[in-house]
């Protein structure tokens, strides 16, 4: 074989050192400009972090819209039966009495010979004994007139036969929406001592008996509207508000948010209270349904910090603790304490907290006018992925570029 000749050695010697020095001279500058890359990237993984969190403020922000337009509608409701109430017992309606019905159907048949329209059987209310036609009236059996729910006193007289024309506007309300499962009233004592119970629709209120203890042979744990929530909550509101109670377990419907206003006469002495019940099962699926980025989810706080409404709410009781960290004495659910102090004394923002040993974002906005709070929860890995996927990609893009330099450069030495 021929040795290489001096001249070619020499070409192939320069050739080589060109390639060297470049290789020496690019490989600072590839990382530069890798670094470069890099920052870009990480700026870049940023915005789409700030973009994913402002989404999701906006997100809240819709949410707590659409809420007060939806509550705004059921507080209508509660405002049409207190204009109606008001008129009635003020005597700026001219409306004749008409028949009240007593809870128990067969019992008023054979009483009073009056058949209750329309029963019919609803499996969205567990009864058997609904009709939309008309409502009925119950008290607790130890405030019976001589224990006779049939015969009443000249108070009880008055208020039955004056709000006997209510019916008009329960009905009315039923119509414009079912949202409206239950429309009914309670009476101040000071109008009638009976702790007298109108409620539309008609329904069969046998489960009211014994109420507070199950025990059905006991009247003195009758239901008894006047030291329910419902009632004392409505009574206590001032001004233009509509209380709103927590939901409670009704006996037929399951969990439901009541919304209540008091009833004046004229000279400013309190009648009682109007109230609407609206299924818990109407406001998650139609306000609080609602799935951010892939895990993420809302919930609908009171004023106090009380569960109005969370996807995992299956019973009364249950605190935004035992939903969110199992219990309230947990390490994270006190921690999670002081943050939920801060979201009930500002209007909205977003604060971070953990949960099963991971970050969350928690974005909250209070609703105007209705006191409650909207919240929506993210975990952190949600709302950086698509920065994660762009980083990575950004990185994938660079060192595929390197790596073909590196192949090119090897090459040129091997020839």
């Amino acid at each position: 074989m021929k040795s290489m000749s001096i001249s070619r050695k020499v070409v192939y010697g320069l050739v080589a050192a060109v390639i060297l020095s470049s290789i020496l001279i690019a490989a600072p500058q590839a990382f530069l400009i890798y670094d470069m890359s890099n920052k870009n990237a990480q700026d870049a993984a940023d915005s789409v972090i700030n973009e994913q969190l402002y989404g999701i403020m906006n997100t809240t922000s819709n949410l707590g819209s659409f809420i007060r337009e939806k509550m705004a509608f059921y507080f209508d409701g509660v405002y049409m039966m207190e204009e109606y109430a008001e008129n009635l017992f003020n005597g700026r309606y001219n409306a004749s009495p008409r028949h009240s019905y007593f809870w128990d159907p067969d019992l008023e048949f054979q009483r009073t010979g009056y058949q209750v329209p329309n029963l019919q059987s609803l499996e969205e209310y567990d009864s058997d004994s609904i009709s939309f036609d008309t409502s009925c009236y119950y008290m607790p059996r130890p405030y019976y007139v001589d224990n006779d729910p049939f015969k009443w006193d000249a108070d009880m007289k008055y208020v039955l036969d004056t709000t006997s024309n209510m019916d008009n506007v329960f009905r009315s309300l039923h119509q414009m929406t079912s949202d409206y499962i239950w429309l009914y009233m309670g009476f101040d004592l000071g109008i009638t001592d009976n702790h007298l119970f109108k409620n539309y629709p008609y329904d069969n209120l046998e489960y009211f008996l014994g109420y507070y203890n199950e025990n059905p042979s006991d009247p003195t744990a009758d239901y008894d509207p006047n030291i329910e929530d419902w009632y004392n909550n409505a009574v206590a509101v001032t001004g233009n508000e509509v209380a709103i109670t927590v939901p409670y377990s009704d006996p037929s419907t399951g969990l439901v948010l009541s919304m209540g206003r008091p009833i004046y006469f004229d000279n400013g002495t309190l009648i009682g209270v109007v109230s609407a019940d609206v299924t818990l099962d109407t406001i998650n699926q139609n306000v609080v349904s609602l799935n951010v980025l892939n895990n993420g989810y809302a919930f609908l706080l009171d004023g106090d910090g009380s569960l109005l409404a969370h996807p995992a709410w299956t019973e009364e009781g249950q605190t935004l603790y035992d939903l969110e960290f199992g219990g309230s004495s947990t390490s994270e659910a006190v921690a999670f304490q002081s943050t939920l102090s801060h979201i009930l004394s500002t209007d909205k923002g977003q604060q971070e907290f953990t949960k099963n040993g991971e970050k969350w974002y928690i974005t909250y906005e209070k609703i105007a006018d209705t006191g409650m709070t909207v919240c929506t929860v993210v975990p952190y890995n949600d709302v950086i992925a698509p920065a994660i996927a762009l980083s990575n990609a950004v990185n994938a893009q660079f060192f595929q570029q390197f790596l073909l330099l590196v192949i090119s450069m090897v090459a040129i030495i091997g020839l």
